[in-house]
């Protein structure tokens, strides 16, 4: 049996012509099932310079000229992230590339509400882990810091994770074609973000605690 398609994502390649961003928009939007997520990877240049302007192209292909839009939409605006693809080495975090993700909803009954029909399992499968200090550090916010190790695949898995059910599975287009991947939750405890570590001081014949051990 094949598992429903729970959100699409579309991948931009570089210096790619606006008629082929449109070609891709326009492929994904057709495989996003009502009520779902648009997710569409942007490059961008850290170069102050005259460029391509994706965001307005692919913003304009899913919400239409805005003097045309109505009060009962077909699409809607979401949200859109910052992605800095970092390396790091010997301690050190150096930006080697940055991404712009733009996300969109097609009108419908939102994700959330099917938590009434799915069985338990599922249910239990989907949990996010929100109390993980890498995602309130990191994934709910709109900048993201992810290694450029496999990169595409761990933004799939962070979009996999917030907007897909466990029985659902993750459509990639990209210029080669259409791919649907089954659900997989990133693994936040081999996120790049740091996070603190609770640590138990010795305390001092007077009481007071050491700080700062040497």
């Amino acid at each position: 049996m094949t598992k429903a398609i729970g959100t699409v994502m579309v991948d931009v390649p570089e210096n790619a012509k606006p008629a082929n961003v449109m070609s891709l928009v326009k492929k994904g939007m057709a495989a996003t099932e009502s009520g779902r997520c648009l997710t569409v990877i942007l490059p961008t240049s850290p170069k102050w310079a005259k460029q391509v302007p994706l965001e307005a192209i692919v913003s304009t292909t899913v919400l239409g000229v805005a003097k045309d839009r109505t009060s009962e939409p077909k699409w809607l605006f979401s949200g859109n992230v910052s992605v800095r693809v970092c390396k790091v080495t010997k301690g050190e975090r150096v930006v080697s590339q940055e991404l712009m993700l733009l996300m969109f909803r097609r009108s419908g009954e939102l994700t959330y509400k099917r938590r009434a029909t799915v069985p338990e399992e599922v249910l239990e499968r989907s949990t996010i882990q929100v109390q993980h200090p890498v995602f309130t550090r990191d994934v709910a916010n709109n900048v993201w810091h992810v290694s450029e190790y496999n990169v595409k695949t761990t933004i799939r898995r962070r979009i996999s994770t917030l907007f897909t059910w466990s029985d659902e599975n993750t459509m990639v287009v990209t210029q080669e074609g259409s791919k649907s991947f089954k659900y997989e939750q990133e693994d936040f405890d081999k996120a790049l973000i740091g996070t603190p570590t609770k640590r138990k001081y010795a305390t001092l014949t007077s009481g007071q605690q050491v700080l700062f051990p040497l």
